[in-house]
């Protein structure tokens, strides 16, 4: 093995070791109130700004330009919409109920319960528990909060942005940081932020976002 590879694996231990201490003592990331305030009151914005045509002066102009596509886009929107409100939502072949209070730790497929301790504890391929965790983390990767957010931003009808918004903030309630299956992958992490940045910007517009919120 190189010595790069050593040296990085010992830098992953102790990066590990400081978070287990930390999330022990219920200590999170000491942040700059100015500075997160600062952030905050751009977050959407910003999000807006990586994501191209997700305002709403695009959307009209895609339906004033070509009414063909924007018919069609409405509509496949509205119907995902539809389908998270009902209860089912289709989520690797099978149908998800998405539609109430999310249990986000509940492997949907089983009601296998993920258990609530620090992440790097939690054995997510476990040969004595034959639940696949894979379905728990679709889930969690919160790819219909983009989908509601589209719809919002076809109607502006204030029920799919004020379920995004309930949405996102129930998960960070349930899911504080480096505890429980969620923040078991990487990969996962990045997923859902790439869901977040998505909903965020096709929700820049929305008056209704708070400060504290966001």
């Amino acid at each position: 093995m190189p010595w790069s590879e050593i040296l990085g694996r010992a830098a992953e231990r102790r990066r590990c070791i400081l978070e287990r201490r930390a999330y022990r003592r219920g200590v999170q990331a000491v942040r700059d109130e100015a500075s997160v305030s600062s952030i905050a009151s751009k977050l959407a914005w910003r999000a807006a700004g990586m994501i191209r045509g997700c305002q709403r002066h695009d959307v009209a102009e895609l339906r004033d330009s070509h009414r063909d596509i924007y018919d069609r886009l409405e509509e496949r929107a509205l119907g995902r919409a539809a389908t998270i409100a009902s209860g089912e939502y289709p989520l690797l072949g099978r149908t998800t109920d998405l539609s109430g209070d999310i249990d986000w730790h509940r492997d949907p497929t089983s009601d296998h319960q993920w258990p609530r301790r620090f992440y790097a504890d939690i054995d997510v391929y476990d040969p004595d528990n034959p639940v696949d965790v894979k379905y728990v983390w679709e889930v969690n990767r919160h790819q219909f909060l983009a989908e509601l957010a589209r719809a919002w931003l076809f109607t502006c009808d204030e029920q799919y942005a004020r379920r995004t918004e309930s949405l996102l903030l129930d998960w960070i309630e349930a899911n504080p940081p480096c505890e429980g299956v969620n923040w078991t992958s990487g990969l996962e992490v990045a997923m859902r932020s790439i869901s977040w940045l998505w909903a965020l910007a096709a929700l820049s517009q929305w008056k209704e976002w708070q400060r504290e919120t966001l």
